[in-house]
């Protein structure tokens, strides 16, 4: 460990006294002068050769020396392990763990789902090897993963027989994200359809009966397919009641939620949606204002947070909304499940996920959808939170530079965030669950803001600019952009 080490345990001895001797050479005799009462030391790898003896007092002889082999080994280098991230469509190398021992002699990364090398080199070889390998350099693989796809917001079409043939069901693709929505009608709610039977066209039916249509999404290059879900469909006869058409994503025996509204946060908790307008809409159309203006509402008071051993998900009230819709899963999975429908409120708390008590060891990822008549009108991010006795933790606090901007039009500046952590002495939640920071900005006639915290002024005005983390947690800043 590079420290002076004694060679062996001194002895004792009755009758006399103990002295030792050092060699370099097995069977290498020491000449009596050498002999010292000092218990020898070394510090360098390599073999050693301890003689000792007793040299007896007036009523004792001397022993015969004898001789101990010792060797000094290479210390032991452990490999760091080296974890993934998922698409985020950036240039991303592998986090590496700092060390002395080692210096990271490649780490290039890349942008895309793969493969790609890390190579380590160990700094003193003279003294050091790898746990598992006499090798100098290590190479280790670091992944870039797909990102999660997320399903459009699929609704039953449950309605009374009228002998026309019509869609079971009907989908909001405005929150899909990262692939293609893919139907297929099966035998029951238990067992979704063989693959090949999926396609991109919602199953349709005119006879009276039961239909379980399942859907996925078939994630693309740079995302991941998603488990499938089912939802039942019911066709009635006109002396038959119709069941409600709840938008749905799985069949959940929820917790009871917790309602209430909350306190209103300070003001740097605030944070809008950067990613709520819907593909298909116009910038200028009443559709799209209606999207943004809802995710600005959901997002200013989003969060997501573990209260012991449960999670409670907050987010802010949207005007007009009558449903709000909670989707929870495990980080690092594809499955989203539907905790619950909440018709009022804005603060819900679970303890359950896939049929099972929460485990505190992992981290949850959580958002929220906004309906109105059923159809959704935004949603919020997608928060982040590990778990109490996970080994990472997560954002306390955003703190920035500046809380104000004044710009001129076309002008630029850079946002600095810093991040407070709950716990000191842990990491924050990984890139692998997305970027560090998201940025979003209230009028992007007045300023836009991109997915590195670039400010540009735009058109005279005063915005504003959230900068949040990775569980909700946010900042905002002002900007004013004045004539050029």
């Amino acid at each position: 460990d590079g420290s002076l080490q004694e060679l062996v345990r001194g002895g004792s001895a009755v009758g006399g006294t103990m002295y030792y001797a050092l060699r370099s050479k097995p069977v290498d005799r020491p000449a009596n002068k050498v002999y010292t009462t000092a218990v020898p030391t070394g510090t360098g790898v390599g073999d050693y050769y301890v003689w000792y003896k007793v040299v007896g007092d007036d009523n004792h002889n001397d022993t015969e020396p004898a001789e101990i082999p010792v060797t000094i080994g290479k210390a032991s280098v452990d490999v760091p392990t080296i974890d993934s991230r998922a698409y985020t469509g950036e240039v991303q190398t592998a986090t590496v763990p700092e060390s002395t021992l080692y210096t990271v002699t490649s780490n290039n990364g890349g942008t895309y789902p793969g493969h790609y090398d890390v190579v380590l080199t160990l700094t003193n070889t003279d003294n050091c090897r790898w746990a598992d390998s006499d090798e100098v350099s290590r190479t280790l693989d670091f992944e870039i993963t797909k990102a999660e796809s997320i399903p459009a917001a699929v609704t039953a079409n449950n309605r009374i027989y009228d002998t026309t043939e019509q869609p079971l069901a009907s989908a909001n693709e405005s929150v899909l994200a990262g692939g293609t929505m893919y139907y297929a009608l099966g035998s029951g709610a238990d067992t979704a359809p063989a693959d090949n039977l999926y396609t991109t066209s919602i199953p349709t039916a005119a006879d009276i009966g039961t239909y379980y249509v399942w859907y996925k999404v078939v994630g693309d290059d740079n995302h991941s397919d998603t488990e499938p879900v089912c939802i039942a469909v019911t066709i009635a006869s006109d002396n038959e009641e119709v069941p409600s058409p709840e938008p749905e994503t799985e069949a959940v025996e929820p917790p009871a939620p917790e309602t209430e509204a909350p306190v209103t946060p300070a003001p740097e908790t605030e944070a809008p949606a950067p990613d709520i307008t819907p593909p298909e809409a116009a910038e200028d159309s009443s559709e799209a204002k209606t999207q943004i203006a809802a995710g600005i509402l959901l997002n200013s008071k989003f969060l997501v947070s573990w209260k012991g051993n449960k999670v409670q998900v907050r987010w802010g009230s949207v005007t007009g909304a009558d449903t709000y819709e909670i989707y929870a899963g495990y980080c690092g999975k594809k499955k989203y499940e539907k905790i619950m429908t909440v018709h009022a409120g804005s603060k819900l708390t679970f303890n359950r996920l896939n049929g099972k008590k929460l485990n505190p060891k992992k981290a949850v990822k959580a958002y929220v959808a906004a309906y109105r008549n059923g159809v959704n009108i935004g949603r919020t991010i997608i928060g982040h939170a590990a778990g109490p006795k996970n080994s990472y933790t997560n954002a306390k606090k955003v703190k920035t530079s500046k809380s104000t901007y004044k710009l001129k039009q076309g002008k630029t500046a850079k946002i600095k965030a810093v991040t407070v952590k709950e716990k000191n002495g842990k990491r924050l939640v990984g890139k692998s669950h997305g970027p560090e920071y998201r940025y979003a900005s209230s009028d992007e006639n007045v300023a836009v803001v991109d997915k590195k915290g670039r400010i540009k002024a735009v058109g005279t005005g005063t915005c504003n600019i959230w900068i949040f983390a990775q569980n909700g947690r946010s900042r905002k800043v002002t900007v004013r952009v004045v004539i050029r």
